[in-house]
């Protein structure tokens, strides 16, 4: 849904962080339909959300119309998310606070979203499509989203040419994604893989610095990965998830180019390579209570039309190929 012009302290601080993404394109000066429309070619943020969950082998989402009405308040108050006083954008500034004056678009509706949701934010009025990529190739984002107990969720959009009372970093476009209240169904025990054994993804590049927690980052000094914050893009994600309790998984890791013959240099992020108790550790040991998981990243982003592997120790974890973005 567009529209123009831990549970919740605990779960809220590990798992709803937030995207800022500066889209390279100039964004188009014509706002969305109030009504919701888009192009015909364009699907909408639904049909996304479950073509890259499929990429992960999991079961599409059922739309909740409580929910996506309450993330249309919200995206419509991040409009006018001032943020040199609304620094968290998981909430709503709904009465005055060091000095500076309630947002007029804040309501109860939009406050109950804003604690639920994973955000994306760019200066250009892209289509669902690229919101919602967005999250699944940033790490933790992704991780959420490919929640196994997850069957439900509200999705909405919201563009404006001119955001107003924006403070110094305006963002044109904002999309939020429920990733909480949904999370109804069951979870089998099986090891889940993203991208799947005999996917095909689109998903090519992460861009160091667009996610928080940022992967690299977050990591202690001195681990192995922490000086890739010092690069600009690396490969999307793999993300690994096996259940709370059983055996961690084997290490070294490798991603191979299987179609080039050669491996990648390879970054594994798991839970031990950050401060115990930080925002990344806490993700990945599992505040879900169902699954721990593990991040891997080549040093360069995927080719497109090439075949790729992920080793942990001498075993084929996944076995994927890679699509034109």
């Amino acid at each position: 849904m567009r529209h123009a012009a831990v549970r919740r302290a605990a779960l809220l601080l590990a798992l709803a962080a937030t995207l800022g993404l500066c889209a390279s394109h100039a964004a188009e000066a014509n706002p969305t339909s109030a009504t919701g429309s888009q192009p015909a070619t364009e699907r909408d943020g639904y049909y996304w959300l479950d073509y890259f969950r499929g990429l992960g082998g999991l079961g599409p989402l059922s739309r909740d119309p409580g929910i996506e009405a309450q993330e249309a308040r919200h995206v419509r108050y991040l409009a006018d998310h001032s943020l040199s006083c609304e620094t968290d954008v998981h909430t709503e500034l709904t009465s005055r606070q060091a000095g500076c004056g309630a947002n007029p678009y804040a309501t109860a509706a939009g406050k109950a979203a804003a604690s639920n949701s994973d955000i994306t934010r760019m200066n250009a009025d892209v289509p669902d499509r690229v919101a919602v990529r967005n999250w699944f190739v940033a790490g933790f984002h992704a991780l959420t989203l490919l929640e196994p107990r997850l069957r439900s969720t509200g999705y909405a959009a919201y563009y404006t040419p001119r955001p107003a009372g924006a403070g110094e970093i305006p963002y044109q476009f904002t999309a939020a994604v429920d990733v909480y209240r949904g999370r109804t169904g069951s979870y089998s025990g099986r090891r889940l893989t993203f991208p799947a054994p005999g996917a095909t993804s689109p998903l090519l590049a992460y861009r160091i610095g667009s996610e928080f927690p940022e992967p690299f980052g977050a990591t202690r000094p001195g681990a192995p990965c922490h000086s890739w914050a010092d690069r600009t893009v690396v490969s999307a994600p793999i993300i690994v998830q096996w259940p709370v309790g059983s055996r961690p998984l084997q290490t070294p890791a490798a991603i191979v180019d299987v179609t080039s013959n050669r491996p990648l240099p390879t970054c594994a992020l798991t839970a031990g390579q950050y401060p115990t108790g930080s925002l990344a550790s806490t993700l990945l040991l599992g505040t879900n209570r169902v699954t721990r998981a593990a991040l891997y990243y080549a040093d360069a982003p995927f080719q497109p039309g090439h075949r790729y592997q992920l080793l942990i120790g001498r075993a084929v974890v996944t076995d994927f190929r890679t699509s034109a973005g």
